[in-house]
């Protein structure tokens, strides 16, 4: 939702929302200058966001019926997978401590430890595409992770990593995992 995001996101969100419907009302087209300078202004205020250890808590989720942060994994590489390279580099390097430092004993990342579910191959994927995106990345053994999720008689990656046969029912397979 978009009420979720920090007002200055959201602020730069609703300014080029306006500007995009403004090219496409054919009204004369916005100068380059002033695409340039709102997204300047949208990667200042992605910055500004950042936490002290490094994450992006950006996405929120609903426990309870009221809002509650979401653990900030998810949310820290997809900041850097779509915005990583207009950003600082001390901004990507802050971000992938806060990265690694979610990676568990197996190696795998999970969504969100608090929940009690099993870390799962589209976290560990998205982890990473951020890590490898600020030029951090362990090769074979990271692909090997992936490689391991791979169910042949199903012919998709298993979303979860967990010998509990509960995780390992085909419904619970994600598309999105196959996709990352």
């Amino acid at each position: 939702s978009l009420t979720m995001l920090p007002r200055s996101l959201l602020e730069e969100f609703h300014r080029v929302r306006r500007l995009i419907r403004a090219r496409q009302r054919s009204v004369p087209a916005v100068s380059p200058a002033l695409i340039a300078a709102s997204r300047s202004a949208g990667v200042r205020a992605l910055e500004k966001a950042q936490r002290s250890d490094g994450s992006f808590e950006l996405v929120k989720w609903s426990q309870g019926g009221s809002p509650a942060p979401a653990h900030h994994l998810f949310a820290t590489a997809w900041v850097i997978i779509a915005a990583g390279n207009s950003l600082t580099g001390e901004t990507r390097e802050r971000a992938a401590r806060s990265i690694e430092a979610c990676r568990d004993i197996s190696g795998y990342w999970n969504f969100d430890p608090s929940m009690g579910i099993p870390s799962d191959a589209d976290d560990t994927a998205c982890a990473m595409i951020a890590l490898a995106a600020c030029g951090r990345t362990e090769g074979e053994r990271d692909a090997g992770l992936l490689l391991d999720q791979w169910r042949h008689e199903r012919g998709r990656f298993a979303t979860w990593v967990s010998d509990d046969p509960k995780w390992q029912l085909s419904d619970r397979d994600d598309p999105v995992v196959n996709l990352n």
